[in-house]
């Protein structure tokens, strides 16, 4: 049987030196088969120039810059996906690195795979900016990215994941609309038309905690705006409902995130802020 050919879908926007590092992380990892889509979200020139010109430099490589004027990152993965040449379609974010194995862990799960199982994922492991982190840091990682908690629900984040393209195309791709929350939607629906998913532990992806109270914010409105767009899809109580009737299949990886060293007050301090954080927010969902 021959080997799968990997099409990785990377969306960007106004980050060149993330998306940069992103790619080079993927670039070292291509088989000769295989290809990199840098998904340009309208970035101005100063973000875009310098992924141009890597992609100019890895052209043998079958490295490609591609533009999406329509706004939102979901559209901007639909435009990769919709350009791609490969079999299998891999997803990840600028600034995220994946480890060296990465792209072999993908193929390795396709190669002679069974139907069910369209869809892969494996960890996400945080990375941070201080020693020992920040409490915004340990906010950031307590609260966001569990992948193995979100590969028990049946879905995976679009930081770490990757499906056969033929199924992609038969889900019609994301929801272009959402502002967030759209890889939890498509997860869910994938699940209720008989599209499961897998976990490999050698597929791994780094990804930096927020660093800033008003990254960490900015991050906390959008996830509160998508859930209120998907709670106003009329279908989507439906696929839930037909998504429960899967989860028998689904994988229960037993992953516990590991935290760097740091003192007990520290770690205290930052469970007491995600209490509070979380208070705060179900009294602003409560108001509306």
């Amino acid at each position: 049987m021959s080997e799968s050919c990997i099409s990785v879908v990377i969306p960007a926007y106004q980050d060149g030196p993330a998306a940069l590092l992103t790619a080079e992380a993927v670039r070292a990892q291509l088989g000769a088969q295989d290809e990199l889509l840098l998904v340009d979200n309208g970035s101005d020139a100063v973000h875009r120039g310098p992924v141009e010109d890597f992609a100019r430099q890895h052209v043998h490589q079958n490295v490609r810059v591609l533009v999406c004027l329509e706004r939102g990152s979901y559209a901007a993965r639909n435009a990769g996906a919709a350009q791609a040449r490969g079999d299998i379609l891999a997803f990840t974010d600028a600034g995220c690195v994946p480890a060296s194995g990465w792209v072999d862990a993908i193929r390795a799960h396709f190669h002679g795979q069974p139907q069910a199982h369209a869809r892969i994922t494996g960890p996400i492991v945080m990375t941070y900016e201080h020693s020992p982190p920040s409490i915004v840091e340990l906010l950031d990682a307590r609260m966001h990215l569990n992948q193995d908690v979100y590969a028990g629900q049946g879905w995976a984040a679009t930081a770490n994941m990757a499906m056969r393209r033929d199924a992609f195309e038969a889900m019609n791709g994301f929801d272009r609309r959402l502002q967030s929350g759209g890889d939890y939607e498509f997860g869910i629906r994938a699940l209720a038309n008989g599209y499961g998913i897998a976990w490999s532990p050698a597929m791994v992806v780094e990804h930096p905690a927020r660093s800033t109270l008003r990254a960490l914010f900015q991050k906390r409105r959008r996830i509160r705006a998508g859930l209120r767009q998907i709670a106003m899809l009329p279908e989507f109580p439906a696929l839930v409902r037909q998504a429960q009737f899967a989860c028998h299949s689904l994988p229960s990886p037993t992953l516990k995130r590991v935290y760097p060293p740091m003192g007990v007050v520290r770690w205290q301090l930052a469970r007491i802020a995600a209490r509070l954080l979380q208070m705060y927010e179900r009294r602003v969902q409560q108001r509306k």
